[in-house]
């Protein structure tokens, strides 16, 4: 019994501590609830698998562009919570003090600034990110999109989906490979009421038994059939949806799915 009530007060210890560490890193990195000051119509959904997690979003809006960023980082817990704030204070130092702002630029530019913060060369540390970047020109009416093994979906009102694939190539790393593929640019034209979809993987390899995930093909069929509703109505899909497919089985990764319209 003793030991008992010992075992409850660590573990009631390391969830307030582990509690007071999710609300450091909510301050540090961009606040959800302004996302929305952006767009008309967009939410965030986001559920780490523990109290804090890897996934993160960034975003900010200067001279008529807008920076939207969603990343995937190593781990979850309480490592990838360290991840996000590294690499936060990174893409604040990249588009806030030195002003990139093509997307290719700013990828490398992240490589290899989490290569340096964490001595990956000498350490051999492997720990990074995958990643996808948009930069939206409101004047031009065009996106401009870079993905570090991450890709970007958008969906026109019509419910026309495209997928365009990100560069295979991770951001961060110590393992050395003879050809790195050079991070790529696509633009998007704007020309009609479109969503545009960034998220991690967590949503699609979610578990509904021991051998079965949601899955690339289910997820793309679940946004396509999305796109005459509202964003909040999008939002409780997604979250119904995802309730339904887990079931009792618990949350392997975490979740983290961006939306916005144009």
């Amino acid at each position: 019994k003793l030991q008992t009530e010992q075992l409850k007060k660590k573990q009631g210890d390391v969830i307030a501590s582990i509690t007071y560490a999710k609300r450091i890193q909510s301050a540090l990195i961009p606040q959800k609830s302004n996302f929305a000051n952006l767009f008309e119509d967009s939410f965030i959904l986001d559920k780490p698998r523990d109290i804090v997690g890897g996934d993160f979003c960034w975003f900010m809006e200067r001279n008529n562009l807008v920076f939207v960023i969603v990343a995937d980082c190593t781990g979850h817990g309480v490592p990838g919570a360290f991840m996000t704030v590294i690499a936060n204070n990174i893409i604040d130092d990249i588009i806030k003090e030195r002003g990139y702002v093509i997307p290719t630029q700013i990828l490398d530019s992240l490589d290899k600034g989490i290569k340096k913060a964490l001595h990956q060369e000498q350490t051999k540390n492997n720990d990074g990110m995958d990643l996808t970047l948009t930069v939206i020109d409101k004047v031009d009416k065009k996106i401009y999109f870079s993905g570090a093994s991450s890709p970007l979906i958008y969906l026109t009102q019509e419910g026309s989906l495209t997928e365009i694939k990100g560069t295979r190539r991770h951001i961060g790393g110590s393992q050395v490979i003879k050809k790195q593929d050079d991070f790529k640019m696509e633009i998007i034209n704007i020309e009609k009421n479109t969503w545009f979809y960034l998220f991690t993987d967590g949503y699609r390899d979610q578990f509904r038994d021991e051998t079965q995930k949601y899955g690339k093909k289910r997820f793309r069929e679940l946004l396509q059939s999305l796109h005459q509703l509202s964003g909040e109505e999008q939002h409780q899909r997604l979250e119904a949806v995802l309730a339904w497919w887990s079931g009792e089985h618990k949350q392997i990764d975490d979740i983290l799915c961006l939306v916005f319209k144009l």
